[in-house]
């Protein structure tokens, strides 16, 4: 096989390795029922990235926020996030705040219920969320947040 032959044949192999990936790693993400997202990150966290890049294939239009984590934290008090609540990254969908790695099918009845909690918060960075590498090891449960105090569970998955 010649030279030419041998850099067409990697070149195909390296695009379909890459379109592999991509159909592979797109295949469970739940088509989202809203359209925009404001995503507030640290820039020097991967995971929030990986999030907002769920959010994008999940077909939300998605605006990133990067912000310095001093700064981050103090948006997060003026939210009225509880510090044992928090996570790296805070979404606004709508009227909601959605703090960390919350799954779009748990922000889709978000929107859907429209609670009268202000915040859904999934606390931490639990293993196999939507950004988090991983296998799912525990329970995910969902919060809701009124006023910087906790209501109760949203719901859990």
């Amino acid at each position: 096989m010649g030279l030419r032959n041998s850099l067409i044949l990697t070149v195909a192999l390296v695009f379909l390795a890459g379109a592999g990936y991509f159909l592979l790693s797109n295949a469970n993400v739940a088509e989202a029922k809203f359209k925009t997202a404001t995503v507030h990150l640290s820039p020097n966290c991967s995971c929030c990235v990986n999030h907002a890049r769920y959010l994008k294939n999940s077909g939300v239009e998605v605006k990133i926020l990067q912000h310095d984590n001093k700064h981050l934290q103090q948006m997060k008090n003026q939210m009225g996030i509880p510090k044992n609540y928090r996570s790296c990254h805070t979404t606004e969908v709508g009227d909601w705040i959605i703090e960390g790695h919350v799954p779009v099918e748990v922000i889709n009845k978000v929107v859907e219920d429209q609670p009268e909690a202000e915040i859904i918060s999934l606390p931490g960075m639990p293993s196999g969320s939507p950004g988090m590498p991983g296998p799912k090891t525990a329970k995910w449960i969902f919060h809701s947040i009124s006023n910087g105090k906790v209501q109760g569970e949203f719901m859990t998955k």
